[in-house]
């Protein structure tokens, strides 16, 4: 069913495929797959960050940071949706914190808890509630997210449409065999893989994925070598990203 039409063209929606698929710090390859130009496709990167406010971060593993990832649904009593979203922010293990209207007021938010902390969480939420500040409040333990990205088959290049085959895509599930993905299976364990340079290293790189090596390095007092390690060896080698 074609939905709501956008100002992209097909080689837009290409870029941002390929920026998905082999990742945005790797422009040479995604031009050289493109068949355009390294220059012309940072050229064009720059103007889509500024049509549709384009960024780029890295998506972390928390599991292997020994992090357990909770998404909390929190009703304000009418008056309080500010001091609610206030009061969710002094838990300083929060990822994420949006607040919501319509279907009910409050907050929504996302929180990453060490594995030994998940019943101190639960009951930091139960204050919460207790203190009169969220009517309803209601933390559900998730595994790791894991995203679907935009293809460009899935675009109408000639009626400019992004046409969505939402029921063949339901049919296809039901008759899918395949195991699911590692992000979306409960692990046994929640080992700690990272050390504190690794996490200062995500920090930054979950501002902007395309953040340089060296820039790294200077932020954290480390040696550009020991930088490159750390990105390798152990944000990709042991799959914190």
């Amino acid at each position: 069913m074609p939905i709501e039409n956008i100002d992209l063209s097909l080689s837009d929606l290409r870029i941002l495929e390929d920026l998905a698929t082999y990742g945005p710090r790797n422009v040479s390859e995604i031009a050289r797959k493109l068949g355009v130009p390294a220059e012309t496709l940072r050229k064009k990167l720059k103007r889509l960050r500024s049509q549709i406010f384009l960024r780029t971060n890295v998506n972390i593993y928390h599991t292997n940071l020994g992090l357990r990832k909770a998404v909390v649904l929190a009703e304000a009593f009418p008056g309080y949706e500010d001091l609610l979203f206030n009061c969710l922010k002094q838990n300083g293990f929060w990822v994420a914190i949006a607040r919501c209207y319509g279907m009910f007021e409050g907050c929504a938010s996302v929180f990453t808890i060490p594995k030994t902390h998940c019943s101190e969480f639960e009951q930091f939420l139960n204050q919460i509630r207790r203190l009169g500040v969220a009517k309803n409040i209601d933390a559900f333990w998730s595994t790791c997210f894991h995203s679907v990205n935009s293809r460009s088959m899935w675009f109408d290049k000639q009626l400019g449409y992004w046409n969505l085959q939402w029921d063949a895509w339901i049919e296809e599930i039901k008759n899918e065999q395949t195991e699911l993905p590692y992000t979306l299976v409960d692990p046994k364990d929640f080992p700690i893989l990272g050390d504190e340079i690794d996490v200062l290293m995500l920090k930054e790189l979950e501002k902007d994925a395309t953040i340089k090596i060296a820039k790294l390095a200077e932020m954290l007092k480390i040696s550009p070598q020991l930088a490159r390690y750390h990105f390798q060896e152990h944000l990709i080698g042991k799959g914190l990203i």
